[in-house]
């Protein structure tokens, strides 16, 4: 399969179905004929986080002291110790959107590209394609 691309969950997307949503990126194509291939085109939903979901994975991590002896105490890392190295947010909600033809990259990426602006209001990911 060719991965065409991802983009944020956004309040027009996110109550809605992968199917949805895939009817109204290929509807957005300049081509009629391409909401005739949505069998070859795959449009999901993805999850990523860092094992605890939206929550800090640091702060279930504890730690010794480097002089520690062996009846020593662990503690918990405070988060102004390492907050400027860590990022905002540990999930990421996001649209995928793949290709089962290889025909069908470009016109598939541009509808995909007009949904986001026009629907979305969001950036695909990667920024530049090349086909």
């Amino acid at each position: 399969y060719n991965f065409i691309g991802k983009t944020a969950i956004t309040g027009h997307s996110q109550h809605k179905t992968e199917g949805m949503l895939l009817n109204e990126v290929l509807r957005c194509s300049t081509s009629r004929a391409l909401v005739n291939e949505k069998e070859s085109v795959i449009l999901e939903f993805m999850y990523v986080h860092y094992g605890k979901g939206k929550e800090d994975p640091l702060q279930h991590v504890r730690f010794y002291s480097k002089n520690a002896t062996a009846s020593a105490r662990c503690f918990r890392l405070p988060e102004c110790a390492y907050e400027m190295f860590s990022p905002r947010k540990f999930d990421e909600y996001c649209v995928r959107v793949f290709v089962k033809e290889p025909h069908l990259v470009a016109p598939v990426r541009e509808a995909f590209e007009r949904w986001c602006r026009k629907y979305n209001n969001s950036q695909v990911y990667p920024l530049e394609f090349r086909v």
